[in-house]
């Protein structure tokens, strides 16, 4: 069996210090000690890092502590993942104001992600979007391998 191979989009890595959710804080912490074991390999891309590098003290240090607790490798930004990325907003399944997310779901096809673990339910975490990687992978040759899911959903799931 394959390595699962995870990308993890800004939300997740946000909500590793979220105090006004502490739901979803807990269930992420519990899913960042999963990651601290280095049993799947974890993919961020560019535009993550430079999401997380807009939060202030004290939030961004504990945001690059959590980071330094893991391995995992960058996704650096290519014209095929900036192509693959317009194809979603070609296709009607986000707008250009949110370019952003369709680079951080470009990047986990182009880099054949087993699934994009997220918490934004408005535009990735969505059967829309479930629908728009099936359709955006058919149009660019990719197959259809990423799944997507938060935190919660993978650490419950069969696929650890």
């Amino acid at each position: 069996m394959r390595r699962l191979k995870i990308y993890l989009d800004t939300s997740v890595v946000s909500y590793l210090d979220q105090a006004d959710s502490p739901e979803k804080m807990a269930e992420t912490l519990n899913f960042w000690e999963f990651l601290k074991k280095g049993k799947v390999d974890v993919l961020l891309s560019e535009i993550t890092l430079r999401e997380i590098a807009r939060n202030k003290e004290p939030k961004l240090s504990k945001l690059n502590g959590f980071l330094a607790d893991i391995n995992y490798q960058t996704i650096e930004e290519s014209d095929e993942i900036m192509a693959v990325a317009r194809k979603f907003i070609e296709n009607n399944f986000l707008t250009e104001k949110s370019f952003d997310d369709c680079v951080h779901i470009a990047s986990s096809l182009v880099h054949d992600c087993t699934c994009i673990v997220s918490w934004n339910f408005k535009h990735i975490v969505n059967i829309k979007m479930v629908n728009g990687i099936k359709l955006v992978a058919a149009q660019t040759g990719y197959g259809f391998t990423t799944f997507i899911c938060t935190p919660q959903f993978l650490m419950e799931g069969d696929l650890l």
